[in-house]
């Protein structure tokens, strides 16, 4: 399968940023659904999304938000201090220093979750069943490396046709209903076969993905034919270096 066909993106309306107007805010749907749990995976120093989406949904409670990332000492408490914080890497595995966050899908049935982890998401999607994805109500996840077998040469190779299957596995599960490219790594032109012609689409190396669930909307919305960035919405994660146009197929509905 070409990565092409297993990026099915939906329009949707009703949506708002949260976080910078820049790298570390989100696009995400403004649904009417009360979270019981947010998850923010992967933090570094930059948590400006997390404290904007807990202050508009102040009533899930510091005890039920979480927050991991093994490569850093401690949480940036100048953001929020409404959450808790677990110095564990998401994988696929759970010990003293990973955790592939299926306990919580168990505790939990309308989890948000924003997670960033360089590469391994992959990894981390292949530990989970379809019914524990189920328990994400939304999702806002960087995918690495779309355009190639691997990520970083330190990471575990995740082969392009498993980011394919990974990625055709959350389709099932939930609607892809946002894309925003990452201007830091750029994109490739990708040669497309349909209808016995070659075109060239334009895909991002690194790209934001925002993922709802099925079980939130009463049927199924209409593929996307609007350009993106959204104006007064994506911004570009270089700022003062134009963002990235999304302006091919399968961006845009338009074969």
């Amino acid at each position: 399968m070409h990565i092409a066909d297993a990026i099915k993106l939906y329009s949707i309306p009703n949506k708002i940023r949260y976080g910078k107007n820049g790298d570390g805010g989100y696009v995400v749907a403004d649904l009417d659904v009360e979270y019981d749990c947010y998850i923010s995976a992967g933090i570094a120093n930059e948590e400006s999304f997390t404290r904007d989406f807990l202050e508009a949904h102040s009533y899930i409670g510091r005890d039920n938000n979480y927050a991991y990332d093994g490569t850093i000492d401690d949480y940036p408490w100048e953001y929020t201090k409404e959450i808790q914080f677990v110095k564990k890497n998401i994988g696929v595995l759970n010990d003293d220093k990973h955790t592939n966050l299926i306990d919580l899908t168990e505790k939990y049935n309308d989890i948000f979750l924003n997670i960033d982890i360089e590469g391994y998401e992959f990894l981390w999607l292949d530990t989970l069943t379809s019914e524990q994805l189920k328990s994400f109500k939304q999702i806002t996840i960087e995918f690495h490396g779309l355009n190639e077998d691997n990520w970083n040469i330190d990471k575990p190779i995740v082969n392009l046709s498993k980011k394919i299957e990974m990625i055709e596995k959350l389709n099932k599960t939930h609607y892809l209903i946002h894309a925003h490219g990452n201007n830091y790594t750029g994109w490739q032109e990708i040669p497309y076969e349909k209808d016995f012609e070659i075109h060239r689409l334009w895909i991002p190396n690194v790209i934001e993905f925002t993922f709802i669930s099925k079980d939130c909307l009463d049927s199924e919305p209409k593929l996307n034919i609007n350009p993106i960035p959204i104006e007064g919405l994506d911004y570009p994660n270089w700022e003062g270096v134009t963002d990235l146009p999304l302006f091919t197929y399968p961006f845009i509905n338009n074969l």
